[in-house]
């Protein structure tokens, strides 16, 4: 018995001679800092902003500026598109009167007013950007409903848009809206083409609201 535990001791005096301690714990604290390192930069890299309908998250202040003059409400627009239009206050300012009008247009045209939910609108900088987000949601979700044309595209499972500002209009904000608008309406969602049709429905006829 004695031998066995004098051997024991014999064994773990030179392990931690070979492996020290301090070694073990510098290394963990390590991986510890650089994980919350990343996790605090990517999290850093997205601002966001509330609108009384969503919730918008950009990269930049340039980017929030490129989408305000992207989205143009015009006088066509409805009563309320007559004051949108004035550009007055903080860039935020400006777009939460604008983005909650696209989506009051878009229920009024699909006459469809339930959606109690803030959508979130993710605002990335390019098509690529798109795309490697959808690559990323496709590699952990079932996206086959999702439509196909992915200038932008809506995630009913997140209650999310994302918009590229290359491709952003306030018509394109629209349809994916309607995406979002369609999906909280019905208790089953109706099929896929079925509320692409209906979606385009709002982006064509968004001016004449």
């Amino acid at each position: 018995m004695k031998y066995f535990v004098w051997l024991s001791i014999v064994l773990l005096t030179t392990l931690l001679w070979i492996f020290p301690v301090s070694a073990w714990c510098d290394e963990y604290l390590s991986e510890g800092r650089l994980s919350a390192s990343a996790q605090a930069s990517a999290q850093s890299a997205w601002r966001h902003f509330l609108t009384k309908r969503t919730v918008v998250y950009y990269q930049s202040e340039a980017n929030l500026e490129k989408l305000n003059r992207k989205l143009k409400l015009r006088r066509s627009a409805g009563f309320l598109g007559l004051f949108a239009v004035k550009e007055s206050g903080s860039i935020t300012e400006g777009l939460e009167r604008k983005i909650d009008q696209i989506f009051e247009n878009a229920q009024s045209l699909l006459d469809m007013h339930n959606c109690k939910s803030k959508i979130k609108i993710m605002v990335h900088a390019d098509q690529n950007e798109i795309d490697q987000a959808y690559s990323n949601l496709a590699s952990q979700y079932d996206l086959s409903y999702v439509h196909t044309d992915r200038i932008a595209f809506y995630f009913h499972k997140l209650k999310t848009v994302y918009i590229s500002l290359e491709t952003a209009t306030e018509g394109v904000l629209a349809h994916e809206m309607a995406h979002a608008i369609i999906d909280h309406y019905f208790i089953i969602r109706p099929p896929s083409k079925i509320a692409e049709m209906m979606a385009q429905y709002v982006d064509k006829h968004l001016e004449r609201n």
